[in-house]
């Protein structure tokens, strides 16, 4: 495994449990409809996709952190360019 640690890429950093709902640009397509206005199920479209009252980051237990291994292998699961996300992550900061 490699040790160095890296953005977690699932919460960008902040250690907060967000969602990864993939219909969020659909769901905002649909303002004029009941589901544009509802928004999404799981974080409400907050803006940075972060879930109301939510807990702590799944994969980095609210670090903000994890290994590049780690970080690469929910890149590739969730279909995430990793260096792309790992620039959103930087800018963040």
């Amino acid at each position: 495994m490699n040790g160095e640690m890296v953005f977690c890429p699932d919460c960008l950093g902040d250690g907060k449990e967000t969602c990864h709902n993939p219909d969020h640009g659909f769901i905002a397509a649909m303002g004029w409809h009941e589901i544009g206005r509802l928004g999404c199920p799981g974080c409400g479209s907050d803006p940075k996709h972060k879930v109301p009252r939510g807990g702590k980051c799944d994969t980095c237990a609210g670090h903000g952190r994890v290994h590049e291994d780690d970080a690469r292998s929910f890149c590739a699961d969730m279909g995430y360019d990793f260096d792309e996300v790992m620039e959103l992550a930087e800018e963040l900061q």
